[in-house]
C-alpha cells in the first residue's frame, strides 16, 4: 500500500508542470475506495473491494483524458462473494484512455483511443461508483471475458462515436476496434474485435462520454434503448465468436429501471455452443435532505451456458442482490447494506442448484475527488 501512496504523489508532482505550460487545462485528481465487510454463516471477510486514484484532465474543448491504477480486492480471502476473483498484491494499471472532438464543442463524433472497457453494452461501461446494486451484475463479468478474454475486460481499444439527434430524441453510436487477449496458450492474441453499440434516446439530450454515470440526481423522465453487438474472427481455439443482444435504461421520476439481454455464441469446427447472460435492475430514489438519499434496490442476473467451450463456466447461474443504499454525501460518501446470493448449477445436471454464496455485505464508499 505504501508503494501505491508515493507512485501516485510522484504521479501527481510530475503531471503538474505540464498544467503550468498550458494555461487552458483542468485536472482532477481523484482516490475511490469501496470496502466491503461480508458476513455469512462461515466466515467473516472485510476488504477493499474496489479501490481506484488517478487523475482526469480537460485540455481546452476538444482533448480529455484519464488515467486510473487499481488496488482492488485487497486484503479479500477465498470465502469472501465472487469467489473467482484474488486478492491483489500490488498496484496496477487499470486504465489510460484520450478522447478528442475533432469539431469543438460537438458530441457527434468524438473519437477516443488507449486501454479501457470496450463498448459491449451499457451495464460494461457504467462507472461502478453509480451502480446502485452492491456491484455491477455478474452477467457483465461474464460478457466482458467472453468477448475479450480477460476478467476484467480491459483493452486496447479505438473507438469512433458520439450522439446526433434532436433535443428530446437522439441516436447514440460507438464503433470500436479492440485488441483481444488470448484465452490459451494456443490462442492468437493477435486476432481483431469489432464491437458496435447504438443507443436510442428519449428524453434531455446527454453530451457524449465515453463512460457512463449514474443518474443519481436526475428527476427528469427518459428511456434509453441500446443495441449491442461484437464478432471476433478465427483464432486457434474457434472459428467465430460473437455476442449480441439489447440493454434498456429508464427513469420514470423517483422509480429507475435498467436490464440486459445478450446471446452469446461460438463455433468450433462448425460445431455452434450458445449461452445467455442478462440482468433485470429496479431501483427507487428517495431524496430525504440537501444531497442525501436513501435508495432501496434489486438486482437478478441470470446466465446459462452450453458445455465448457467459453473459458468462463457451464451450467445455469443465478445471482441476486438487494438492499438498500444511503447516500450521505451523493456519490461521495455512500453506505450500503445488502443480501446475495448465488446458485449454480452444473450443465446436464438434474440436481438442484447449489449455493455458492450467500450472506450480508455492509459497504462503504468513499470517492476524494
Amino acid at each position: 500500500m505504501a508503494k501505491f501512496f508515493i507512485f501516485f504523489v510522484w504521479y501527481l508532482l510530475w503531471f503538474l508542470p505540464l498544467r503550468a505550460q498550458i494555461p487552458d487545462i483542468t485536472i482532477k485528481p481523484f482516490l475511490k475506495i469501496q470496502y466491503w465487510n461480508a458476513i455469512n454463516p462461515d466466515d467473516v471477510s472485510s476488504y477493499i473491494r474496489r479501490g481506484r486514484a488517478g487523475w482526469s484532465a480537460q485540455i481546452g474543448n476538444q482533448w480529455s483524458l484519464s488515467t486510473s491504477f487499481q488496488f482492488d480486492n485487497a486484503g479479500k480471502d477465498s470465502w469472501a462473494p465472487n469467489e473467482n476473483v484474488a486478492a491483489t498484491v500490488s498496484v496496477k494499471v487499470w486504465d489510460l484512455y484520450i478522447m478528442w472532438r475533432p469539431f469543438r464543442n460537438k458530441n457527434s463524433w468524438v473519437l477516443t483511443t488507449g486501454y479501457t472497457l470496450p463498448q459491449l453494452s451499457r451495464e460494461t461501461i457504467t462507472k461502478p461508483w453509480f451502480i446502485p446494486s452492491l456491484d455491477k451484475a455478474y452477467s457483465s463479468s461474464y460478457l466482458r471475458k467472453f468477448v475479450t478474454g480477460s476478467n476484467s475486460g480491459i483493452s486496447p481499444i479505438f473507438n469512433m462515436g458520439g450522439i446526433i439527434g434532436y433535443q428530446n430524441l437522439w441516436l447514440g453510436y460507438n464503433l470500436s476496434t479492440i485488441q483481444a487477449q488470448p484465452r490459451t496458450l494456443e490462442e492468437d492474441s493477435k486476432a481483431l474485435l469489432f464491437a458496435g453499440r447504438l443507443n436510442l434516446g428519449l428524453g434531455e439530450k446527454p453530451s457524449y462520454s465515453y463512460k457512463q454515470k449514474g443518474l443519481l440526481t436526475a428527476d427528469k423522465n427518459h428511456l434509453m434503448l441500446g443495441f449491442n453487438g461484437s464478432w471476433q474472427k478465427a483464432t486457434a481455439i474457434f472459428s467465430s465468436n460473437a455476442a449480441y443482444g439489447i440493454d434498456i435504461h429508464g427513469n420514470l421520476s423517483k422509480i429507475k429501471f435498467s436490464g440486459e439481454l445478450m446471446r452469446l455464441q461460438r463455433t468450433i469446427h462448425q460445431s455452434i455452443y450458445q449461452g445467455m447472460t442478462g440482468f433485470a435492475r429496479l431501483n427507487i430514489m428517495l431524496k430525504t435532505s440537501k444531497g442525501k438519499y436513501l435508495e432501496p434496490s434489486a438486482t437478478l442476473s441470470k446466465s446459462k451456458f452450453d458445455k465448457n467451450h467459453f473459458q468462463i463456466t457451464s451450467g445455469n447461474s443465478t445471482h441476486l442482490d438487494a438492499g438498500i443504499n444511503y447516500y450521505c454525501y451523493r456519490e461521495a460518501l455512500k453506505v450500503s447494506l445488502h443480501y446475495l446470493i448465488e446458485k449454480h448449477r452444473p450443465f446436464d445436471s438434474k440436481k438442484p442448484a447449489s449455493v455458492v454464496w450467500e450472506g450480508m455485505v455492509l459497504g462503504l464508499q468513499l470517492i476524494l475527488k
